[in-house]
């Protein structure tokens, strides 16, 4: 765009090709200025005799002396101009949303169903002679309604032995995964017969995923907590309380795992299989190794992966195992709390000698 302008004092006037933007520059000033002792020479003509009261600026102009450029030729003035456009906003006000956004926020007040699941885990949670957690799954107030999904697990179970049958290196690895599931305890038998008359359940679909890169279990066996027959009923996950994150994030491990010197990674085996004794009843699933067995019904007898609170309860048994035991174990309940997310852990010191240390203590308290 191309201006005319001209004092207001004098004959001078030019022309100007100018950038049009929403917003030159923030107020100038930011705030009033007190000029009223200023030495300001009587008759002086301002170009902006309000200069000292914040308004809003309508065109910046700037102007560079070239006479430099020509010392050697002339001793003439030689001045032309340069336009220029700064972006020069509210510094105060661009400065806080700066912080805002690079601040590390507060921990979120619970909401009414994360305080209902914590409730829940306190009032309910048991440790054996071992020591191992035995929890309860922290149902919301839609139990009622829950789908028992048995006619819905079981096509879906015929459906992958048809599957198993035609892929029989995939059927081994499932079958030795189940197997070694059911040896460990994991898992058990039941026969349905024995049920209490309109005694509620649930039946788990399952399928199984591949990890061909994974150096132990190729084949995971994945249960389905979101199954349901019809949009009428509720599948496992709806009438389950989530639970609240009690974790730092991820970002914040990283974060510290990066000032290490001297660093270790670690994983806490089995932390899911906390037991879940009164439960088992809505951790069912169909099993058999070959269509040519009879059909087995196994409760599940630990926290599954799979349900919506099976996070937040193998994290929350973790939290307090450190709250409880914790002081026997300060070097390790520190990267217990600060340095694992979920059962993977990212930790280090600074030196060799620091790092041994540490790794000793944390296998000694989680194994």
């Amino acid at each position: 765009m191309t201006i005319k302008f001209r004092s207001r004092v004098s004959t001078f006037h030019a022309s100007l090709e100018c950038l049009v933007t929403p917003r030159v520059t923030g107020t100038i000033p930011t705030s009033k200025i007190d000029s009223a002792h200023w030495m300001i020479p009587e008759g002086l003509v301002l170009a902006d005799p309000k200069f000292h009261i914040p308004d809003k600026v309508d065109l910046l102009i700037a102007w560079v002396d070239n006479s430099w450029r020509h010392h050697r030729t002339t001793h003439a003035s030689n001045v032309s101009p340069m336009y220029v456009h700064a972006s020069v906003a509210d510094i105060e006000r661009n400065m806080q949303q700066f912080w805002q956004i690079e601040e590390v926020p507060d921990v979120p007040n619970l909401s009414t169903e994360e305080i209902a699941c914590e409730a829940h885990f306190l009032s309910t949670y048991q440790r054996d002679e071992s020591g191992r957690f035995m929890v309860q799954l922290p149902f919301n107030s839609d139990l009622p309604l829950l789908d028992d999904c048995r006619a819905l697990a079981l096509k879906r179970f015929l459906m992958l032995g048809k599957r198993l049958v035609r892929n029989p290196e995939l059927r081994i690895q499932y079958v030795d995964f189940i197997r070694e599931y059911e040896a460990l305890g994991h898992c058990r038998e039941i026969m349905e017969s024995e049920d209490p008359p309109n005694q509620q359940s649930y039946y788990l679909p399952h399928h199984s995923v591949l990890r061909p890169s994974s150096s132990s279990t190729k084949c995971r066996v994945v249960f389905d907590a979101s199954a349901k027959s019809s949009p009428s009923h509720l599948s496992l996950n709806e009438v389950l309380h989530v639970g609240p994150v009690v974790q730092n994030d991820l970002h914040h491990i990283m974060l510290r795992f990066r000032k290490f010197k001297v660093a270790f990674t670690g994983d806490i085996c089995e932390m899911y299989h906390q037991e879940a004794p009164p439960d088992r009843r809505f951790l069912r699933i169909f099993w058999r190794e070959q269509p040519s067995l009879p059909l087995r019904v196994l409760e599940l007898c630990t926290v599954t992966y799979g349900t919506a609170s099976a996070p937040y309860q193998a994290t929350r048994c973790l939290v307090q195992f450190v709250k409880e035991d914790g002081e026997n174990f300060p070097i390790a309940a520190r990267i217990v709390k600060e340095e694992t997310y979920m059962d993977d852990v990212l930790s280090g010191a600074d030196s060799v000698e620091e790092a041994i240390v540490a790794r000793f203590s944390y296998s000694k308290m989680v194994l």
